[in-house]
């Protein structure tokens, strides 16, 4: 469990983004199991793109290794710099490490999304201001093998603003 001041919280106090991603989420995933990266649609997601990071868990034994796959437009205008390809342990900031790690090795150990909300030092600017959901996807269903970022700047309304599309029903 994280050691810093983090929370689930429930989405309904959130931006309303959140709560969408949850819903979009749920209706892909079969019932009592986890969405798949490959279930994702580019065009569902279209208005959320710019606020998406994914990140590949990788496993060795009990050793976990968190790597930037994609991250979106609008975030890294945010953090004024890409690291996709990276690993999270070389691309986080010193002192955030273990709160980011923490995180996200408990996203992967409870297979449950996980808000978070601090100001992040970003290299060469200052500290913004940034919220996100971690959301568990899972080739199998089960085993946590991509944790998808969802974003917020909430005291930045220019970088903030969304049009989020109507909800996508199951079917």
């Amino acid at each position: 469990m994280p050691k810093e001041k983090t929370q689930l919280v429930p989405f309904e106090l959130l931006h309303p983004r959140f709560a969408w991603m949850r819903d979009y989420l749920e209706s892909l995933a079969p019932p009592g199991k986890l969405p798949s990266r490959r279930q994702l649609d580019p065009l569902d997601l279209r208005a959320l793109l710019p606020f998406i990071v994914l990140v590949d868990v990788h496993r060795s034994g009990t050793e976990r290794e968190f790597r930037y796959r994609l991250m979106g437009s609008r975030h890294i205008e945010a953090i004024g710099h890409n690291f996709t390809g990276v690993t999270v342990q070389d691309a986080s900031a010193p002192d955030y490490i273990e709160r980011v790690l923490g995180n996200m090795n408990f996203v992967v150990d409870t297979a449950k999304a996980f808000y978070d909300r601090f100001p992040m030092p970003f290299r060469d600017r200052e500290f913004m201001d940034s919220e996100r959901v971690y959301f568990p996807l899972a080739d199998d269903g089960v085993t946590v093998d991509v944790i998808m970022v969802l974003n917020g700047y909430p005291n930045n309304p220019d970088l903030d603003r969304v049009q989020l599309p109507p909800p996508k029903r199951r079917g």
